[in-house]
């Protein structure tokens, strides 16, 4: 799964790295099978906004080409599988460090005073990230609190500082194929019942997973309860659309 940290009160987003596959069953024993270090990211960087993108790895690769390729408010791409929603997305205006679309479950801080946002955390690992960030007041330090707490949650961290301008998020890669080639390659399989790590290639599965993997049976995925929780109405599209359009001009598109 994931775990993603807007933290407005030191004006940053942060999530984690890992892809997973499952879990899934497998002679009666559960597994998930993951990567933490692929190319392809969750954060989807502009000069002016940033959207952070949990769900379907096709879905999100869909979304981050037309991220950076479009942007056309009237043509964006589809939000389901299978005729289920497949993705969760929240745009921030790092210019003014606010949300300009948000959907799906989250916990967000307040400032009790002022009742303005001070952080929001959503994924697998929000709530432990949430936790640790009240008493830290630290994003880096609560993501890595939620890697020892959560198994879908790595410890390897992606962030834009919007007052720095500083990045580690790479130039954006929109093949899917790219996730499953690291999976396949240096990936890792955990039984979940035991916690077991072994590396992918050094399973008895390994040629099972790879197969369902290449066939499409199995599919990577950044999931979130975020995904399932976000219903895209047609009042929650339009609201998107006009998110878009802010965007847009943000950027000196329009």
């Amino acid at each position: 799964m994931t775990t993603t940290i807007y933290d407005r009160f030191n004006r940053l987003v942060l999530t984690d790295t890992r892809w997973s596959v499952g879990p899934f069953n497998i002679a009666g024993a559960i597994y998930l099978v993951f990567v933490d270090d692929c190319d392809f990211e969750k954060i989807a960087n502009r000069d002016n906004a940033v959207m952070i993108l949990a769900g379907n790895g096709q879905l999100i690769a869909n979304w981050k080409r037309w991220w950076f390729e479009s942007l056309d408010p009237d043509d964006m791409p589809e939000t389901e599988v299978d005729g289920k929603n497949g993705i969760s997305l929240i745009i921030i205006d790092k210019v003014n460090n606010k949300v300009i679309h948000d959907c799906g479950l989250k916990i967000a801080y307040m400032c009790v005073d002022t009742r303005d946002l001070k952080a929001a955390f959503t994924g697998s690992g929000g709530k432990a990230a949430a936790e640790n960030w009240t008493v830290t007041q630290c994003s880096r330090t609560a993501l890595t609190a939620a890697a020892t707490q959560d198994p879908f949650t790595s410890d390897i961290h992606k962030y834009v500082d919007f007052n720095s301008g500083k990045t580690n998020v790479k130039d954006p890669i929109y093949d899917y194929t790219s996730i499953i080639e690291c999976i396949i390659q240096g990936g890792y399989i955990m039984a979940l019942d035991e916690k077991e790590i072994v590396k992918l290639n050094e399973s008895p599965l390994a040629e099972t997973i790879k197969l369902a993997l290449a066939s499409g049976d199995l599919a990577a995925s950044a999931p979130s309860p975020s995904v399932s929780d976000t219903k895209w109405t047609p009042e929650k599209k339009e609201s998107l659309r006009d998110a878009i359009r802010e965007v847009r001009k943000l950027e000196g598109i329009d």
